[in-house]
């Protein structure tokens, strides 16, 4: 019996320290992104006959994200509005 529960508690302290130590390592979404612990991320927006969509804003908060290895693709597939020149005014 005492063996099953030295095990027991054996495990649990592994498991512990895993899930402790994995905590700690993991980088943290909130504040600063450093560019050592992230992935590059693409974004291909396409984009036409937006402008009475709040395209304005959505490329700005685009812009804001600032991701430290990311880029952002916008298409513009010949729209007939201002698309093109809020694209060009925004970004």
């Amino acid at each position: 019996m005492e063996v099953v529960a030295f095990a027991l508690l054996a495990v649990w302290c592994l498991l512990f320290i895993k899930t402790a130590a994995s905590a700690l390592l993991t980088p943290k979404v909130a504040g600063e992104l450093k560019e050592d612990c992230w992935g590059p991320v693409d974004i291909l927006v396409p984009v036409r006959n937006e402008a009475d969509r709040l395209l304005s804003d959505f490329l700005t908060d685009l812009v804001r994200l600032n991701h430290p290895r990311g880029k952002i693709f916008i298409v513009d597939d010949r729209s007939t509005d201002e698309s093109a020149e809020i694209i060009a005014r925004v970004c």
